[in-house]
């Protein structure tokens, strides 16, 4: 198997994740679902914990629900994003 996975990597700093917030949002049993094609907005605060100035990349992932799994990935990297964030400082990305 892998011994890290996508994305895993060594920082200078610490980070915490705020509530994800997404727009345009339907929600069943809980969960948010989407129709293919339909525009959602997803943001997330992130703020810099530590006590040196360092950059955070944020990935989203999607999945497909009721695909066939032979023929669709378990999980797709839909977005990301990178930004430097001051030390004690947060970013909206």
């Amino acid at each position: 198997g892998v011994l890290f996975p996508f994305g895993h990597g060594l920082s200078y700093s610490t980070f915490q994740l705020g509530q994800l917030e997404l727009e345009g949002e339907s929600v069943q049993k809980g969960e948010p679902r989407y129709s293919a094609g339909q525009d959602v907005r997803c943001a997330v605060e992130v703020r810099n914990t530590g006590e040196v100035d360092d950059s955070m990349v944020v990935q989203l992932y999607v999945r497909q629900s009721g695909a066939d799994q032979a023929d669709n990935p378990r999980k797709e990297l839909r977005d990301f994003s990178k930004s430097l964030i001051k030390a004690g400082g947060s970013a909206r990305l």
